[in-house]
């Protein structure tokens, strides 16, 4: 007889077995990526930028549609960490960080 325990997320509803379940930090897979806005550019292992050069507030779509797991989220918002509204300086880039197709740097 096998028996199975089963984690409940306080919403009431049981996650399935195939569900991964929420994504610790999505910004870790959404800065493993090059930002493909023309406006923003930001390298891989740095947050989105504004057209006034300070951190996004969130994520741009066309940069966290490249992580399937965020394909059909609507937002990504930036977190704390990353100071949202502060002045954008470019950070390291991320160990195996995927350089932008189209071969600028």
């Amino acid at each position: 007889m096998t028996s199975w325990v089963v984690a409940n997320d306080g919403t009431g509803e049981t996650p399935s077995r195939n569900d991964p379940g929420p994504i610790a930090d999505p910004y870790t897979l959404v800065e493993a990526h090059t930002c493909p806005t023309s406006t923003c550019s930001a390298p891989a292992g740095s947050p989105c930028r504004t057209g006034r050069g300070k951190v996004a507030a969130q994520y741009h779509t066309a940069r966290f549609r490249l992580v399937p797991q965020l394909a059909k989220a609507l937002t990504v918002p930036t977190p704390p960490v990353r100071m949202p509204g502060a002045a954008w300086i470019e950070r390291p880039r991320a160990a195996g960080a995927r350089p932008r197709s189209g071969g600028a740097p």
